[in-house]
């Protein structure tokens, strides 16, 4: 598990790398992100993008946080729960 986190940290894996990958309602959603984004950018002058990405940028920090922490709660409820019942 310490290497796995290690690695999150470093960079040397992203979280959601595979996310969608071969779902097309999610790939879908990517394009029309992307493309929302794309078309934002041309509205806005440099000082209002470099605010919204910085925005941007926190958002996914916090969400990312709000998910790996989701994540460990989930998996330390169900190893407790294998703990309670007894093992033949």
């Amino acid at each position: 598990m310490r290497k796995i986190i290690e690695k999150l940290w470093n960079g040397d894996i992203d979280g959601i790398e595979n996310l969608g990958k071969d779902d097309y309602k999610l790939k879908s959603i990517e394009i029309k992100t992307y493309n929302s984004f794309e078309q934002l950018k041309e509205l806005l002058d440099d000082k209002q993008l470099i605010a919204f990405e910085k925005c941007l940028s926190e958002t996914r920090k916090s969400a990312f946080c709000d998910g790996y922490c989701l994540g460990v709660r989930m998996t330390a409820e169900a190893l407790l729960s294998a703990e309670s019942f007894p093992r033949d």
